[in-house]
């Protein structure tokens, strides 16, 4: 599963025959309320998969193994036993109240109630919560979907492979350097490879689909100041030798560290990172910080765009101005996005993107952290960013709680992104086991 991809969604309704009468009616109610949730799928959701299913004895249930994300639509009395004996092949469960009014229409929806699908909901979900920790009542289909976006972010973050290329740069205390404990902890593989297995991968990238990338970025930028075209060529060369990294290991996130091959290959990962993050298969972050790697991958299995990975610059106001080098060329998701090619601002070498933000925006800051027990998710607005002899790409954030960044900061890298969906990323950390 890529983490851009979607899990099936399985709709199960459970009916007795005794409450119904005969089988037709039970499977009429039953295709109206599966209906009513498959037509309320937004347009995000047109990839999605939806498998139907009608419960109403024990063989019934033959047809069912696992199943990853079930909404169980309990449609009368005496079908208890038939949701608990399902509910132990299922990773995440909405129980769905489809008599509540407004969501079908009249007759259906007093036709489950008068069949008792209330006290039967109640029932199960009383049950099922002891044993379950993945589980939920939505009281309305909108809150079906809501769930079902933290199900779908959740499976798809701990599916991921993470790629580690070099190892974690020593200034980057804050970070987990344990590979193991982040498999035992999140189910995430991680793959690792040194630089010079990297350094492989950029000699045999061919020159010319080097240069045809490198062209394409000259095209594109409002300027280019510093960087030569070979700079601008050997930074393609790497950027394609990282994405042909990233496919043979099946990568969904990468680390890298970059500084030692600032003076062994003579470019920056800068430009390589801002690729992976712009894509729709894959993160990268630089200095090989793998808490900032998992948490731009959280992000994208979240919100399906790019983030920014930062550094903070305190101000006397409070505001924090962020800046790195790594900025995905589309971060803000603005059609209005312009950016300049200039060389990697600490040591002057390669090339790293300068990208135009969007200002006066909701933006929300995150970082897992505190060896992969912690999560801060903070909310700001963008403002214009101030001009400082720092990295290229810079942001300037009005946070709601300044103080709160300070009192609870993970680490220095930030991620920030556009999406402001603070519940998803809130509901997701908790289930993660992130305070």
């Amino acid at each position: 599963m890529s983490i851009t991809s979607y899990t099936d969604i399985n709709l199960i309704c459970f009916g007795s025959v005794r409450y119904f009468g005969q089988i037709d009616l039970l499977e009429e109610t039953a295709n109206v309320l599966m209906d009513a949730i498959e037509k309320k799928a937004s347009k995000q959701l047109e990839a999605v998969r939806f498998n139907r299913y009608i419960i109403t004895k024990n063989e019934d249930l033959k047809e069912l193994s696992h199943l990853s994300f079930a909404v169980l639509i309990p449609m009368s009395g005496a079908i208890q036993p038939l949701i608990t004996a399902l509910s132990k092949e299922i990773d995440f469960i909405t129980l769905w109240a489809c008599y509540i009014k407004g969501q079908t229409n009249k007759n259906t929806e007093d036709l489950v109630l008068k069949n008792n699908a209330a006290p039967a909901l109640m029932d199960t979900f009383a049950v099922l919560k002891r044993t379950y920790k993945n589980i939920e009542l939505s009281k309305s289909i909108d809150e079906i979907y809501s769930y079902y976006k933290v199900a779908n972010a959740i499976i798809r973050f701990k599916s991921s492979t993470l790629l580690m290329i070099g190892k974690t740069e020593p200034w980057v205390i804050s970070s987990v350097k344990d590979y193991d404990y982040i498999t035992k902890k999140f189910g995430i593989k991680v793959e690792q490879i040194s630089l010079k297995q990297l350094y492989d991968f950029y000699y045999a990238v061919p020159e010319e689909k080097a240069k045809s990338l490198a062209s394409n970025w000259e095209g594109n930028a409002t300027k280019v100041v510093e960087p030569t075209k070979q700079d601008l060529i050997n930074s393609a060369r790497l950027a394609l030798a990282i994405q042909n990294a990233v496919t043979k290991y099946s990568a969904d996130a990468v680390a890298l560290a970059c500084f030692k091959m600032l003076h062994e290959l003579g470019t920056t990962g800068c430009m390589s990172l801002s690729l992976l993050n712009d894509s729709d298969t894959c993160v990268g972050a630089c200095e090989a910080d793998i808490d900032a790697a998992l948490t731009l991958l959280l992000s994208k299995c979240i919100t399906n765009k790019p983030a920014f990975m930062a550094n903070p610059n305190i101000q006397p106001d409070g505001k924090i101005n962020f800046a790195h080098c790594t900025s995905a060329l589309n971060t803000s998701s603005n059609e209005d996005d312009k950016f300049i090619l200039r060389s990697h601002h600490e040591s002057g070498i390669g090339v790293s993107p300068q990208v135009s933000l969007k200002t006066n925006s909701n933006i929300l800051s995150i970082r897992i952290g505190d060896n992969l027990t912690k999560m801060t998710v903070l909310k700001g607005k963008t403002q214009t960013p101030i001009k400082e002899p720092t990295c290229r790409t810079k942001i300037l954030i009005d946070y709601e709680n300044p103080q709160q960044y300070i009192d609870t900061t993970l680490g220095c890298h930030q991620i920030l992104t556009y999406d402001t969906d603070y519940e998803t990323f809130i509901r997701c950390g908790k289930i993660l086991g992130l305070k």
